[in-house]
């Protein structure tokens, strides 16, 4: 069986949160769930502070599922999961 290629998405709003331990804490439980699940982890999309959820013009988030498309359009398995799967939506 042929192991699953996955990503993460890192995004805090304030300058605080990423002072914070808030990036870490997000990279952290996505490369705990990719180990747990047994995914090879291909790449952290990391956009750091200032990017509002309701701002779809996200550099990172953009290159991510531009990654994503080209990874289906090649037939690679790929799982993108974001750190709170609402946030991707906001």
């Amino acid at each position: 069986m042929e192991t699953i290629k996955a990503a993460g998405y890192l995004r805090v709003s304030t300058l605080a949160q990423a002072e914070g331990e808030s990036l870490r804490i997000q990279r952290t439980e996505i490369e705990r769930r990719a180990a747990y699940e047994g995914w090879e982890l291909v790449a952290i999309y990391d956009e750091g502070a200032g990017w509002s959820g309701g701002n779809g013009n996200r550099p990172e988030m953009t290159r991510c599922i531009a990654d994503a498309m080209a990874g289906y359009k090649s037939q690679e398995q790929q799982v993108y999961w974001p750190h709170l799967q609402g946030r991707i939506c906001q």
